[in-house]
């Protein structure tokens, strides 16, 4: 692999809009120097998701892209219309080949209807075939990290309220476009997520993968940091690519890039992602009473969390199914109902 970069360079980029200098510049009183520069390093260098290819039984080379699932001409068309639109963001290579080179590996792809969206979305399966990248990530290497959820909004609401009684508020929530796709890959990495169309190869750049939540959460942690201890926005939660909190109606900045007044913390936090290179879209950038946030609808005031009816509906169907006779399930089936 080592060899196929230093032979074609021209392959693999690290491209990223976030701009490191002035991401570390807010970092500067964090508390784990050792972490932001880890961080940095790797929006420099391109990360590293945790993955063991030192195993001598996998080999140089491996092709899995015959186990892509094209069930129509449409979602052909579809893949190859996304490709080339990944290749204009900078996130994919123009084909250098039909051949793959020493130390690649190419993954299978398939769509999905996209949620909520009469839409495809493209699939990139790290999980099927022989010798698949999840397979180089161990679980224990990945597991632990934490993300903020309803049960944090709920206990800063409790305090806020219990201290400001009487006062309504709003909340709002913050997405970030396209998140996964502005951390680079490390290009030994790269070297390992060949896309194949057509029988023609290509670089993908994106992180995808079983690691790559905690290396996004990584990166999230600090923005976070940033968010409350440098912009003092408090009760900041972050879930993902999701951040969201809750300001005091009537409590509002113009924020000038959408020329429209927002609450006061989110065009806070808007302008930092601004300052950092974190690309957001306006349709995105929410907020109201009651509010959707995680898949429920939250009421700051009424201090209600409700779940939609159509999870309702699809809750009802997963618990009669759950409800069967002579039939064992996992913890972690269990879990996941939970969740």
């Amino acid at each position: 692999a080592a060899q196929t970069i230093a032979l074609r360079p021209d392959l693999f980029h690290i491209v990223t809009p976030i701009k490191v200098e002035k991401f570390e510049e807010f970092l500067v009183n964090y508390p784990n120097q050792a972490f932001v520069k880890s961080v940095c390093q790797s929006l420099h260098q391109g990360f590293w998701p945790w993955a063991d290819t030192s195993d001598d039984m996998y080999p140089s080379i491996n092709d899995n892209s015959h186990h892509t699932c094209v069930k129509n001409d449409m979602q052909l068309q579809f893949i190859k219309d996304q490709i080339q639109e990944e290749i204009h963001l900078g996130h994919v290579s123009e084909s250098f080949g039909e051949k793959l080179l020493p130390g690649m590996y190419s993954v299978p792809m398939h769509t999905v209807p996209k949620l909520n969206f009469d839409k495809l979305q493209l699939v990139v399966d790290h999980t099927v075939g022989d010798y698949s990248l999840n397979s180089m990530i161990s679980r224990d290497s990945i597991k632990g990290t934490k993300l903020d959820g309803l049960h944090s909004l709920g206990a800063s609401l409790l305090q806020f309220c219990s201290q400001h009684p009487n006062i309504e508020l709003i909340l709002f929530k913050s997405d970030i476009s396209q998140a996964f796709c502005h951390l680079p890959m490390h290009p030994l990495w790269q070297v390992k997520q060949i896309l194949t169309v057509h029988g023609q190869c290509h670089i993908n750049n994106n992180f995808g993968g079983r690691g790559s939540p905690k290396v996004w959460i990584s990166f999230m942690s600090l923005v976070a940091w940033i968010d409350i201890h440098c912009f003092l926005i408090d009760a900041l939660k972050t879930y993902m690519d999701d951040s969201f909190s809750f300001e005091v109606v009537g409590q509002v900045l113009y924020y000038l890039p959408y020329d429209c007044y927002l609450p006061a913390k989110q065009t806070h936090l808007l302008q930092l992602w601004d300052a950092i290179g974190l690309p957001h879209d306006h349709a995105k950038q929410v907020s109201g009473i009651p509010l959707m946030v995680i898949g429920f609808t939250l009421d700051p005031n009424a201090m209600q969390v409700l779940l939609p009816p159509d999870k309702k509906a699809e809750l009802v169907v997963e618990l009669c199914h759950f409800a069967q006779k002579n039939h064992w399930w996992s913890l972690c089936e269990f879990q996941c109902l939970a969740v």
